[in-house]
């Protein structure tokens, strides 16, 4: 099972690693996952989605660019 709150500091984690801010890439990630710009944040869309769907919809997107 996931849990928000780690989930959370992990992708923020990652985040920082890479030195990405979540103003840089909310939106674009929103729109793949989501196909709308107004959703709800993106670890709830992440995790609602769960991993294979969000890897899935990522990969079409990048695919069809």
């Amino acid at each position: 099972p996931l849990d928000a709150e780690a989930f959370q500091d992990a992708f923020a984690a990652w985040m920082t690693g890479e030195e990405i801010k979540m103003k840089d890439i909310g939106l674009p990630l929103r729109v793949a996952l989501t196909g709308t710009k107004n959703a709800p944040s993106i670890i709830d869309i992440l995790l609602v989605l769960g991993r294979k769907e969000v890897m899935t919809r990522l990969e079409a997107v990048c695919h069809s660019l």
